[in-house]
This record gives C-alpha cells, sequence and structure tokens, in this order.
C-alpha cells in the first residue's frame, strides 16, 4: 500500500525540482537578493549625498546673497552713487558671469564622447553580426 510523504514520515511535502532549473532558479534568486540589498544600499547613499547638496547649495546662496549685499555697500562708498546703481553694476557682472559659465558649460559638454566604450562595443558587435558565417 502506497504511504503519504506526511505518512511515511519524510519532511519534504512535494517533490522538489532537481536539476539545471532548479539551480538556476536558486543562482537567479541569490543574484536578485544581492542586488536588492546593493540598490538599496545605493539608494540611502545617494540619499545622503542628495541632503547634503541641498544643505551645501541653501548656505552658498546664503553667502552669495550676503556677499553681494556687503559690495553693494562697497560701490556705493567707493563711487559715491544710489544703492541702486551699485546694485545694478554688481547684477550685470553677475548675469555676465553666468553668461560666460553657460559658454563653458556648452563647449565641455559638447566635447565630451558620452558612452563612448559602450558604443565602440556595439560597433564591434554590429561588424561581428554582419559578417558572413562560415558553413562547413
Amino acid at each position: 500500500m502506497d504511504k503519504s510523504p506526511s505518512e511515511s514520515g519524510s519532511s519534504r511535502p512535494e517533490a522538489e525540482p532537481i536539476g539545471l532549473k532548479s539551480s538556476v532558479c536558486r543562482y537567479l534568486d541569490a543574484r536578485g537578493v544581492i542586488l536588492s540589498l546593493e540598490a538599496q544600499e545605493a539608494a540611502n547613499h545617494i540619499g545622503k549625498a542628495i541632503a547634503l547638496a541641498i544643505i551645501a547649495t541653501i548656505a552658498t546662496c546664503t553667502g552669495w546673497f550676503l556677499l553681494m549685499a556687503g559690495l553693494v555697500n562697497v560701490l556705493m562708498n567707493l563711487l559715491n552713487c544710489h544703492w541702486y546703481t551699485s546694485t545694478f553694476i554688481l547684477g550685470g557682472a553677475n548675469v555676465l558671469a553666468a553668461i560666460a559659465l553657460i559658454f563653458a558649460i556648452k563647449n565641455h559638454l559638447s566635447s565630451v564622447q558620452w558612452f563612448s566604450d559602450t558604443v565602440n562595443e556595439f560597433k564591434k558587435d554590429r561588424a561581428w553580426l554582419t559578417r558572413p558565417t562560415e558553413k562547413n
């Protein structure tokens, strides 16, 4: 008479698949767990970096505003002019500096080769795929 797995004392409720499929599934599952842990760790690091960048931006802007207010006062005293005249002078200087930085960024970004290694590998793959195959 056939005994069920619970009656025979076996701890396995069902027969587990054994073989290549099972090994591949376990391998992919382990890789998925590692990837998940690494993604969580990366997210924590990125979150901390973003928070610090926001704080640094606020501190930099505050310092820049205070520096500009002080320079307005210095220009007022040096040029013997109204506060709005020195404000326009400093504002114009800031706009010119921003334009110069925008052109510098544009020149820099136009000279960068984006993903050059990946593009080269794709070119090699395309050349390999388009070459004629040899038949024996």
